[in-house]
């Protein structure tokens, strides 16, 4: 009962950190008209954010094996909600990329935190599952934070999405980290202190190698997620220049997801090898992809079937790299650095293809654009299947 609770404590911290992180990519075409900026000067904003939010992973991740992680989910909030109602204020680009880069990184601070609270506290054999449920706070999140934001940006403008979602965020956040009880995050397995920790020390405990490969895969992973929720929306309003509309087919991507996520965990604690699957899903997300913006413009009933089959596969997918494998891997002690690690290297992905997204729209379109998306999953295949293959012994 009480793990029940800190899981949906936990859910619910995360889940509203998406108020003051994907705001932005509905705000996007409202941004660019009022500055006069185009697609590249906002993928700098875009880009910028992911910078700051992988070296916070990795900060972030290191200091949550040290330090109280009820303190740092504070910092975070506290950090990541006043950048955000700043930005509702400014009326300068140069302001605003600073705001959205600051915020960046107190928006990193979030991961590491939850998944050291969750990882301390469950039961190992049940870790597929419970991070499945857990990770829906991401995908709900997502979604919830883009209805509101779309409704309120349609019906109020688009300051309102940074200034509302900057104080709803700060009160919902702060609320449920007071509520998490100490005893909770006093202890590691087996009512033991973590003790003096030590960089060098701490890292040759961990499986370097395969956290590096895992990291590679979540880059390829993340970097295509985060291009859809960046730009997703844009190519909707592009084609039926409608916010509303945008934002209704583009919420689809996270709510999908959700429902790939318990799924793919809950067959991962029955499997034997939990990687091959994840090959078979790459392969197909990488077919739909390419096939998606066609299908969309020909057919949008059918388009949307494939963008819900591809959020599936792609956040099912995630949820297992960035959570229940490398706990796994790693142990409980050093959960948070692992899913640092691992996160800071896929935040570096969102950084390369938001950066690039925005260069690449402008100069060669967006069916270029989701046709290097589908390439970078068949790489990501590969270096699955290399994993599998080299690490098959260990069940992995």
């Amino acid at each position: 009962m009480e793990m029940d609770r800190l899981l949906i404590l936990s859910w619910i911290i995360y889940a509203s950190f998406y108020l003051c992180r994907v705001n932005f990519s509905i705000a996007m075409p409202h941004i660019g008209l009022e500055l006069k900026i185009g697609e590249l000067e906002l993928g700098f904003m875009a880009s910028g954010f992911f910078a700051t939010y992988s070296i916070g992973q990795l900060i972030n991740g290191y200091l949550n094996v040290k330090y109280d992680v009820k303190r740092m989910l504070v910092i975070g909030v506290l950090g990541s909600s006043i950048s955000t109602l700043i930005l509702g204020f400014s009326y300068n680009y140069n302001l605003d990329l600073i705001l959205w880069v600051l915020n960046g990184y107190f928006q990193s601070i979030g991961w590491p935190s939850t998944v050291k609270l969750i990882s301390i506290n469950a039961d190992m054999e049940k870790l597929g599952r419970r991070f499945g449920l857990f990770n829906t706070s991401w995908t709900l999140g997502h979604a919830i934070s883009w209805l509101a934001t779309g409704i309120i940006i349609y019906s109020f403008g688009w300051r309102m999405g940074f200034i509302f979602n900057g104080f709803a965020f700060l009160t919902i956040a702060l609320a449920a980290v007071t509520l998490i009880p100490q005893r909770n995050i006093d202890y590691h397995s087996g009512g033991e202190k973590y003790g003096k920790i030590k960089v060098m020390k701490d890292l040759e405990n961990l499986k370097i190698k395969f956290l590096i490969l895992l990291s590679i895969i979540f880059l390829l992973s993340d970097g295509v997620r985060y291009g859809l929720i960046t730009y997703l929306p844009s190519y909707i309003y592009m084609l039926e220049n409608s916010t509303l509309n945008a934002t209704y087919t583009s919420i689809v991507l996270p709510l999908a997801g959700s429902i790939g996520m318990p799924i793919i965990g809950w067959f991962s604690d029955k499997v034997k090898y939990k990687i091959a699957p994840l090959i078979v899903l790459t392969v197909f997300t990488a077919l739909m992809l390419a096939e998606f913006p066609k299908i969309y413009v020909w057919n949008k009933i059918y388009g949307i079937v494939i963008l819900i089959l591809i959020s599936i596969l792609l956040y099912g997918l995630q949820s297992q790299v960035t959570s229940a494998i490398p706990v796994e891997i790693s142990g409980v002690k050093y959960s948070s650095f692992s899913a640092g690690m691992i996160n800071a290297v896929g935040s570096l992905g969102a950084f390369i293809f938001n950066l690039s997204g925005g260069a690449i729209i402008d100069y060669l379109g967006y069916l270029w654009l989701f046709s290097l998306w589908s390439l970078t999953q068949i790489l990501q295949a590969v270096i699955l299947l290399y994993a599998h293959t080299k690490y098959k012994n260990e069940t992995i």
